[in-house]
This record gives C-alpha cells, sequence and structure tokens, in this order.
C-alpha cells in the first residue's frame, strides 16, 4: 500500500518541484519591474540604459531555450534542473552585489541563462509523468504558475524592498535558489520506473544534436507557431514584465504599490485563462479559432488600456485582468506544438517554441526605452529621467500592432490540428535516423 501511494504521488511531487523553480524564476523575471526607479537611481542611468541592462536577461534565456530543451532530451530533468537553479542564484547575488550596470547586467545574464531551462523544464516532465490525454491541463498549470510566480514578483516584491532594501531582497532570492537546488537534486526522476524511453536514455540512445535541430528547423508549422506565440507574448515582456508599472504611475498617478498590484491582475487573468483555454479548446476540438481569439481580445483591450482616457481604477484593474486573458494563446501554442511533434524531440520542439517566445523580451524592452527616450523632454528627479504619460503612451503603441499581427498569423500561416497528436512518429524516426 506504502509503495502503491508512493508511486502515485511522486509524478506530482516531480512535476511540483519543476513547478516551484517556475515560480521562482518568474519572481527573478519580473521584479525589476518594481525596481526601476531604485536601478536608475543607484547607477545613474536612463530608460534606454535600464531597459538594455535589464534585457540581458533575455539575450542569454531567448538562445537558450532550445538548447535548454535539448539538454533535457538528452541528459535528463534532474541534472539540468538542478545545475539551472544554481546559476539563476549565482545571477541574483550578482546584482545583489553590483555596483554598476556591468555587474548588474552580467547578473541579469545569468539569471536569464538559469531560467531558460524552467518553463520547458514543467512541460516536459508534465508530458513525461502523465499521460497525455492530460497533457492540456499540465500546460494550463504551467503556465498559472508561472503567472502567479509573475505575481509575487510584482506587490510582494515591492513591499519587500520597500522594507528591507532591493540588495538585501536580492540575496534572500538568491540563498532560495541554493536551498531549491539541493531540493531538486535529491527528490527529482527522469523517468517513471515503466516508461517505455527509459531504456533508451539510459543507454545513451539519443538522436544527434544535427538531427534534432535539423527536423525542428525545416518544421513550417513549427516556425509558424513560434511567430505566433512571439507576438501574443511581446505585450507581456513589454509591459508587465516592466514597463507597466512606471506607466501605471505616470499616466494614472498610483503609488508604487497600487500599480504593481494592478500589473499583478495581468498575470492573475493569463493564470486564469490559459487552464480554461486549454479546456476550451479540447472541448472544441479546434487550435485556430481559440488562437484568433486571444488575439483579437489583445487588440480590444489594449487599445482601451493605453487610449481611453478617464478610466476609472476598477475598470482599470478589469482591463488588466482582460489584458493577462488575452495572453492565453501563448500558452495553447505549447498544445499546439505537442500536437505535430515526435515525441523523443518533444523537449527541444518546446525550446524552440519558447526560444521565440522570449526573444520578443530581447526585442521589446530595450525598443520601449528606446521610443521614451525619443519623446522625452529631458526633464530629471533624483537623478532619474522623468517620462510623461504622452511618452509612454507612444512608446508603448507596439502592443497592440503585435496583436494584430498575431491575428493574422493564426488565421493565414497556422494548420489546424483538431487537437490530435498529427504525428506520423514511424515517418519522423525515419527522418531523424
Amino acid at each position: 500500500m506504502v509503495e502503491l501511494i508512493k508511486r502515485r504521488l511522486l509524478p506530482f511531487i516531480v512535476v511540483g518541484l519543476a513547478g516551484v523553480f517556475l515560480f521562482y524564476e518568474f519572481v527573478l523575471q519580473v521584479s525589476p519591474g518594481v525596481m526601476t526607479n531604485d536601478f536608475m537611481a543607484a547607477f545613474h542611468i536612463n530608460a534606454l540604459v535600464l531597459g538594455t541592462t535589464m534585457a540581458m536577461y533575455y539575450y542569454s534565456y531567448a538562445p537558450m531555450q532550445i538548447f535548454g530543451g535539448l539538454s533535457y532530451d538528452r541528459f535528463g530533468a534532474r541534472k539540468t534542473l538542478t545545475f539551472a537553479i544554481l546559476i539563476c542564484a549565482i545571477g541574483s547575488a550578482c546584482i545583489a552585489m553590483s555596483n554598476g550596470i556591468i555587474l548588474a547586467g552580467a547578473g541579469r545574464f545569468l539569471t536569464g541563462f538559469g531560467s531558460a531551462f524552467s518553463f520547458v523544464g514543467m512541460l516536459f516532465l508534465g508530458r513525461r509523468w502523465f499521460a497525455p490525454r492530460y497533457f492540456f491541463l499540465v500546460a494550463g498549470i504551467t503556465e498559472l504558475v508561472g503567472c502567479l510566480g509573475a505575481i509575487g514578483g510584482e506587490s510582494p516584491i515591492a513591499a519587500t524592498v520597500a522594507w528591507l532594501g532591493w540588495r538585501t531582497t536580492l540575496g534572500w532570492l538568491a540563498l532560495i535558489g541554493v536551498v531549491l537546488s539541493v531540493l531538486v537534486w535529491l527528490v527529482i526522476r527522469d523517468f517513471p520506473a515503466d516508461h517505455p524511453q527509459r531504456d533508451d536514455f539510459l543507454q545513451g540512445q539519443q538522436h544527434s544534436i544535427r538531427q534534432s535541430f535539423s527536423y525542428i528547423f525545416k518544421h513550417s508549422q513549427l516556425w509558424a507557431t513560434g511567430v505566433y506565440a512571439f507576438l501574443v507574448f511581446a505585450p507581456i515582456t513589454a509591459f508587465a514584465a516592466l514597463w507597466g508599472v512606471p506607466f501605471l504611475k505616470a499616466s494614472y498617478h498610483l503609488s508604487t504599490g497600487v500599480a504593481s498590484a494592478a500589473v499583478s491582475m495581468i498575470w492573475l487573468g493569463m493564470g486564469i485563462g490559459s487552464p480554461l483555454a486549454g479546456w476550451i479548446s479540447e472541448r472544441m476540438r479546434s487550435r485556430i479559432v481559440p488562437l484568433a481569439v486571444s488575439a483579437v481580445l489583445g487588440v480590444v483591450v489594449t487599445l482601451a488600456i493605453l487610449y481611453k482616457p478617464g478610466l476609472s481604477i476598477n475598470t482599470l484593474f478589469t482591463l488588466l485582468f482582460l489584458f493577462g486573458v488575452a495572453t492565453f494563446g501563448q500558452a495553447l501554442s505549447f498544445l499546439v506544438v505537442g500536437d505535430i511533434t515526435p515525441n523523443k524531440v518533444i523537449g527541444t520542439a518546446m525550446g524552440f517554441n519558447n526560444l521565440l517566445i522570449v526573444l520578443s523580451g530581447a526585442i521589446f524592452q530595450p525598443l520601449v526605452g528606446a521610443l521614451l527616450d525619443a519623446q522625452w523632454n529631458g526633464t530629471m528627479l533624483n537623478h532619474s529621467p522623468v517620462y510623461t504619460a504622452h511618452d509612454y503612451r507612444v512608446a508603448l503603441a507596439v502592443i497592440p500592432v503585435c496583436y494584430l499581427l498575431g491575428t493574422i498569423v493564426s488565421l493565414f500561416w497556422m494548420r489546424e490540428t483538431r487537437c490530435e497528436h498529427s504525428v506520423d512518429e514511424e515517418r519522423a524516426q525515419a527522418v531523424l535516423a
């Protein structure tokens, strides 16, 4: 009986620990959004330099996505996750100790490097430890966990920074990472005992890097899916992860605490909308319709947030929640990847999809910063540039444009899978051989 209970609980424990890492990574990813003024004042920098420095996270996070997926396919989750969490902890410690943008940028780069393994890790282990019919639920919960981590990186981190200071806060986050890496090494196992790929993995019978990359890069629908996901997630990296709090403070004269709570509504909407959208997609037996609805909703909601004057605080919070809901297409993109990818390269394919998603951060965080500086009138306060509500509205105009392009991609480039695993595994095996 004890052994049976242990066997049934182990999948939840394994995937749950991967989820804790994902939560932790999202806290690290979005927390600079509540420290923007602290960083600009401490390092005497403007918005463009800050945006570029913080985007160092994505300059490592993005290219490591596909190698992270490949690492899961070839080396397993236990080694990969332990290594990744330690790198995150080191990166957080570097930022905490920095006296200038060089070490802060290096720390942000290391944090992004380690974080690159988190999202794909939970999906990968969920696919391996649970039956395929539950993958839509795993994908939705993965999004929910990430969003809860992002919420944890907003108001709670803002309060902690106000209490302890930004350096001490980041130091504690580094220590948490060290403890988590030890737990992962002790608990995570790469396969269930009866998994059909377990023996091949233990005997080192994986595809070569060239074979895996060649298959992924030549798959036109993986490109279409990744481009769509890039477009619907770009608004999150531009607004929720960095520039949303200062925009709300400038436009609605909110305190940092209230503005960060408002931005948290985006992550809450994303966390609730993603699992629900996965269930609806399965019930409809359609991927394309929900993907298109996601992008269209994003256009409407972001135009209202940015350009509708005189919004009440309740209306603003509601629209920000719907902004988060509108990103559910990004979660569905991983279900599409699962539909069209062979099992033996699923980690690499998910990493490729996430690579295109996170490139949005590397591009759009500094892009918005550059657009802000182009509008800036030169006003300074406490060694920090002061940007007006008009400056932010001009710079953030890229957000509804991304959603509009995402609508076009979903309707005219992507193919319907009817929620079925449509890969001929024997034919794929022949291509990969």
